[in-house]
């Protein structure tokens, strides 16, 4: 799939059919990095190459304020929004392995998993056990996997990039 932004954010949402966190696979490109990005930072938190894995959990155990945002995007949306969200990016200023949680939602973690421009140009194969990132992301066992995506997403800095996804599978 190939995806372009100029200062928007766009994205696939992949609803699955439960399943027990395992093993995930992809492939991606980027032409190149959104030089001002910065992930930890709300106003400049951009990535040219997202795939997110959503998790289902115990919504119960959220705090209010989660519980309140939930059900504002469940009507606003009229989806329910996962318990928990994995999302490997591709980082501008942070290295590789970095995890950082998202600064729009705690229900967010981010997990650099190629940076800078030393691969540019490149198809990148990854290869990620989802119940380890998951567990070193939010310190607790995965609930089951409910649903994939991806984004390109350009628009907090204002920027543009282009890229390429690949093969996605789920084991």
């Amino acid at each position: 799939m190939h995806a372009q932004a100029e200062s928007s954010a766009s994205g696939l949402y992949v609803p699955l059919r439960e399943r027990d966190a395992g093993m995930l696979r992809w492939t991606w490109k980027t032409n190149g990095i959104i030089r001002n990005a910065d992930n930890g930072q709300g106003s400049r938190e951009d990535s040219p190459l997202r795939l997110f894995v959503a998790f289902d959990g115990d919504k119960g155990s959220l705090s209010l304020k989660d519980q309140l945002m939930y059900e504002m995007a469940r009507l606003t949306t009229g989806r329910e929004m996962p318990y928990a969200t994995l999302m490997y990016i591709w980082g501008g200023k942070r290295p590789e392995g970095t995890v950082l949680p998202n600064p729009h939602t705690d229900r967010v973690r981010m997990i650099v998993v190629d940076a800078g421009t030393k691969h540019a140009n490149e198809w990148r194969c990854h290869e990620r056990d989802l119940r380890a990132d998951y567990r070193k992301a939010f310190g607790t066992d995965p609930g089951r996997v409910i649903a994939v995506g991806i984004m390109t997403d350009t628009d907090n800095t204002r920027s543009k990039a282009e890229s390429w996804y690949g093969d996605i599978a789920l084991d």
